[in-house]
């Protein structure tokens, strides 16, 4: 702009002013391609490759043995998950709960808010913390990678890894984690599938890679599946549910036993196939010596067991009854319901918490990188507004709509032994005036007694009892 003449024209100016910013605005377009387009290269040299079980769409197994061990591995884990309609759920309930009131991006840098809140929906938005804590849920351990761009200033997404194909470097022969001088894993091995169709085994650095868990034992490094615990429980309730849906195929389809005096095999022969044939409208006519039989389970007491089996399975997610069946499942009043449910909330939170934490820390390291203040990633409280929960309880009982013991158990209070008194009262009240109705006061009998009764039916000639009627 210095060398710009003195007498040049207010209209030139602007033409060489908006030439100027045409050009900038194209040179800024050609960077930005060729920034995109390097980024785009980087991201086909990714650490890890797609698992097996990714890939696969068509392959499934119907299980395996069950190992007698405490410990299960992640395939057991993963095919009780699959294959279980109470575990299936109930995991999906715990993560569905997670982020059904979504989540915010809060912090004092506009610019770092931006790029965190940019990472996330890059890698999937809200399924990205579904599927983590899923993986977390299932496997007890669960990955991310952090894929980096070409200047390693900058985190462009953030990769789930499959837990069945991934773990800690171990030593080959004792199968033990191995260790570095500050005494934590050196890093961690995947194991792939190449074109070729071999299994492949390769190692991974530790640095890439957020490694979340829930729960866990001493100092071990590895998680705890939340099936763990229940594990034999959940086996035994499916072998029980095989057992009876097979009891109910033969109590269907009995079977016929016919015992005959003949050796004849032709004869034997024939006789099957009649009895095969028979259905419940059929009339059977034998001959003298046979006998025909009729084997069938009969009535089954499944039900009973299986109350006490789910009601397993509810103590080892810590998912209410009622929402694990989607029904009220005999989950008793509000006010249970409603503790129960606060026991609920508060495991999902502390959950959130671990998602929260495990989120800032990488926050943490983007800022680093990025040179910005990191955000923290905060999720919206899942459960009831207690304080609205309670305002309008006592709304409600101000205008008269509700009694104060329904108020009680809006809010999870249970009734006092005022109230429960009061109800007894009450009752005792209608009792009384009744009574006083049905017997009103006379000579020498006040309201509601009974006295003198039957002395007046035995000498009235309208009685049943007088001896005049009989």
């Amino acid at each position: 702009m210095a060398n710009i003449q003195k007498d040049i024209s207010p209209e030139q100016l602007v033409k060489e002013l908006d030439a100027l910013a045409e050009a900038t605005k194209e040179q800024t377009s050609v960077a930005k391609e060729i920034l995109a387009s390097q980024e785009k290269e980087y991201l086909k040299g990714i650490i890890t490759n797609p698992s097996a079980v990714a890939l696969d769409t068509t392959k499934r197994e119907s299980g395996e043995n069950m190992k007698n061990r405490l410990r299960h591995t992640v395939r057991q884990l993963m095919n009780l998950y699959l294959s279980n309609q109470f575990v299936s759920r109930a995991i999906n309930i715990r993560a569905d709960t997670i982020i059904s009131r979504g989540y915010k991006v809060i912090g004092s840098d506009e610019i770092g808010v931006e790029y965190c809140k940019d990472l996330v929906e890059k890698s999937g938005d809200v399924n990205l913390f579904w599927q983590l804590a899923v993986n977390t849920y299932i496997a007890g351990d669960g990955f991310l990678e952090k894929q980096y761009n070409k200047k390693n200033n900058k985190i462009l997404s953030l990769r789930h890894i499959h837990p069945l194909t991934f773990g800690f470097r171990t030593e080959l022969k004792t199968g033990k984690i191995i260790v570095g001088k500050d005494k934590t894993p050196i890093g961690y091995t995947q194991y792939y599938i190449d074109k070729n169709g071999t299994e492949v085994t390769k190692d991974v650095p530790k640095e890439p890679i957020e490694h979340l868990r829930f729960n866990t034992l001493g100092d071990e490094f590895t998680g705890l599946s939340i099936i763990q615990p229940g594990y034999s429980t959940i086996v035994r309730l499916m072998n029980m549910e095989y057992s009876a849906a097979e009891a109910a195929v033969k109590t269907a389809n009995p079977m016929w036993i016919a015992t005959c005096n003949t050796k004849s095999p032709h004869q034997i022969a024939q006789w099957s196939s009649i009895l095969g044939n028979i259905s419940g409208r059929d009339q059977l006519f034998i001959p003298e010596g046979m006998t025909i039989n009729m084997m069938s389970p009969g009535p089954q007491n499944f039900n009973d067991y299986a109350d006490y089996f789910l009601n397993a399975v509810v103590a080892c997610f810590g998912v209410p009854k009622s929402v694990l069946l989607g029904d009220s499942g005999g989950s008793g009043n509000r006010a249970e319901g409603v503790i129960t449910s606060r026991h609920f909330y508060s495991s999902i939170r502390s959950d959130q918490r671990y998602i929260s934490d495990f989120f800032n820390k990488i926050f943490e390291e983007y800022g680093e990188l990025a040179g910005f203040e990191p955000p923290k990633l905060v999720f919206e409280d899942v459960a009831e507004d207690a304080l609205l929960l309670a305002t309008s309880a006592i709304e409600l009982h101000r205008e008269g709509l509700i009694t104060t013991s329904e108020a009680r158990q809006m809010i999870g209070l249970e009734p006092t032994a005022e109230e429960i008194g009061v109800k007894q009262g009450a009752a005792d009240d209608m009792k009384k005036s009744d009574m006083e109705v049905k017997h009103p006061e006379a000579p020498g009998s006040a309201a509601g007694s009974q006295a003198g009764e039957k002395a007046k039916m035995k000498i009235s000639p309208y009685s049943e009892v007088s001896p005049n009627t009989k």
